[in-house]
């Protein structure tokens, strides 16, 4: 069985669904749409198109709802000899998202956040459009020595609050290695909007490290607007969207508060037509 195949019989097992199920599951989840049919040979171990594979991987690299060690097989594949999140149209639809983010009409808040919390995010956005359309250069691949620490007492990487509001975390990076770091992307996985998962920049530029030395990382975003606990991840890359080396930044929002849940009472007609009913 290949790994792909091995991935998605282990994936749909691990959330007690059927191949229905699971193709409604990525499909809730903003990833792709796939027939039962279609799943079940992909599970055969029929071969995926790269273009499939990458989103499949995407959406459960970044699935909350799937068990750690299996995210991590799913983000391995992603980071693999031949990572599949670095193909030519992905990193494309990113240079143009970042085109269009600055005509969003949350834009403004975004950028207020930002500046409070020091960070220009028009001057990240346009380092990180400048960075994607960089021609492919041959020393963006990962090198021995390289390595990330997150300064925890420095970072806030988690918030609770009210679906829908605005937040603002903050990643400070160490490089704990020995390469130092230039042209380098935080690349989020998964899908970058959609209501059951909170919104941050699909792409942000890290500043040139030295070993040793740490850098700042500001992430505005916005809570999903369903109420529930949602897992943002990103990991560094390369401007062609290569992973740099192992791991992820994890950041959780937690929108699960339900005060703000207003319930409306079934109109009279629907409980007296149910009623009516034979049993």
């Amino acid at each position: 069985m290949t790994e792909h195949a091995s991935l998605l019989v282990d994936t749909r097992r691990g959330l007690g669904l059927s191949l229905a199920g699971f193709a409604r599951h990525l499909q809730d989840r903003s990833g792709p749409t796939l027939t039962r049919q279609r799943l079940s040979r992909h599970e055969q171990g029929s071969p995926v198109p790269e273009r499939l594979l990458r989103a499949i991987a995407e959406t459960c690299a970044a699935d909350d709802a799937l068990d750690p060690v299996l995210r991590t097989r799913w983000r391995r594949l992603l980071s693999g000899p031949e990572p599949v999140i670095a193909a030519t149209d992905h990193r494309r639809r990113l240079h143009e998202l970042t085109c269009r983010l600055p005509g969003n009409p949350r834009w403004p808040l975004f950028r207020q956040l930002a500046r409070e919390h020091g960070a220009d995010l028009d001057a990240l956005l346009a380092g990180a459009r400048d960075l994607l359309a960089m021609p492919p250069r041959d020393d963006w691949r990962p090198v021995e020595g390289d390595a990330v620490t997150v300064v925890e007492q420095e970072s806030a990487l988690g918030v609770a609050l009210v679906r829908g509001e605005p937040f603002v975390l903050v990643a400070t990076l160490r490089n704990s290695g020995t390469v130092p770091w230039r042209q380098r992307l935080l690349t989020r996985l998964g899908p970058p909007v959609t209501s059951s998962l909170a919104f941050t920049p699909p792409v942000l530029p890290i500043p040139d490290t030295r070993p040793g030395e740490t850098c700042r990382i500001t992430i505005p975003g916005r809570g999903p607007w369903f109420p529930n606990q949602s897992l943002v991840t990103y990991v560094m890359t390369f401007p062609d969207l290569t992973p740099c080396l192992p791991g992820s930044l994890i950041l959780l929002v937690d929108a699960s508060t339900r005060d703000d849940v207003v319930t409306h009472p079934v109109p009279v007609d629907i409980t007296t037509r149910f009623r009516s009913l034979p049993s």
